[in-house]
């Protein structure tokens, strides 16, 4: 795969929660692999919006969305549910990696350590 391949377009994407009132109206961008994404906005903007719809947990009214075969796309939360508050990191990643539970720890070490933060993942 080639750096600066296309892994993300949307192309005329329409979207509105409620009929006469768009949040998105003909959102045109492309994401290149490699690039370095930032959303910024004012509150209801549509900037969580954006994500759902790249995470397909929404739809658009209308338009496209492309996504490379095989993208996995992770979101982080603004706040932690209270129920997952006593969990681990382990524990809490586990919970919410659905499927992908092979080599947990060592991914969460490998971030930890880019973000200059100590090792825990195996506080299980």
């Amino acid at each position: 795969m080639a750096t600066g391949e296309t892994i993300l377009t949307f192309k005329d994407v329409c979207f509105e929660y409620a009929p006469l009132k768009p949040l998105l109206t003909n959102a045109n961008f492309t994401i290149k692999e490699g690039s370095k994404v930032t959303i910024m906005g004012q509150n209801g903007a549509g900037k969580s919006t954006i994500l759902k719809l790249i995470n397909q947990t929404l739809f658009p009214t209308s338009g496209s969305i492309h996504l490379r075969n095989r993208l996995a796309v992770s979101t982080a939360m603004q706040t932690i549910p209270p129920e997952d508050r006593e969990k681990t990191v382990y524990q809490f990643f586990l919970k919410h990696v659905h499927g992908a539970e092979s080599g947990l720890s060592g991914r969460i070490s490998n971030v930890l350590q880019q973000v200059d933060l100590p090792d825990i993942a195996h506080d299980r």
